[in-house]
């Protein structure tokens, strides 16, 4: 039996992930001084509100495990809430990515309205 964590390809994530969330942060990459393995990866972002942060992904979820690019804070990383998405995880701890996202969502909904008129 295979165990599905050691099929998933993180880079792939990784980069899916960055795609979706990138228009709402200032910066967001895949740490090039963690190590990923085949169970996790992680992923350096700035918020919007210019809060540096180390996310650790894997088949658990998101977790936030350093306040700052590259680094594993253990004792953060225990505490930490597990998100189940990325969005879950921005949404929850940053009100300008819940604003670029809804303004985004909103000009892509007047588009469509246009676009059936």
């Amino acid at each position: 039996m295979f165990d599905s964590e050691e099929l998933m390809d993180w880079h792939e994530e990784a980069s899916a992930i960055i795609n979706d969330v990138k228009a709402h942060l200032k910066t967001v990459q895949v740490s090039e001084r963690l190590e990923s393995t085949d169970r996790r990866i992680y992923i350096n972002a700035t918020t919007l509100e210019g809060q540096n942060l180390c996310i650790c992904v894997s088949s658990m979820g998101f977790r936030i495990v350093g306040q700052q690019f590259d680094t594993v804070n253990l004792e953060l990383e225990e505490k930490s809430k597990i998100y189940e998405t990325p969005y879950a995880l921005f949404t929850d701890i940053s009100p300008l990515y819940v604003k670029s996202f809804g303004e985004a969502l909103q000009k892509a909904m007047e588009t469509l309205a246009e676009g059936s008129a």
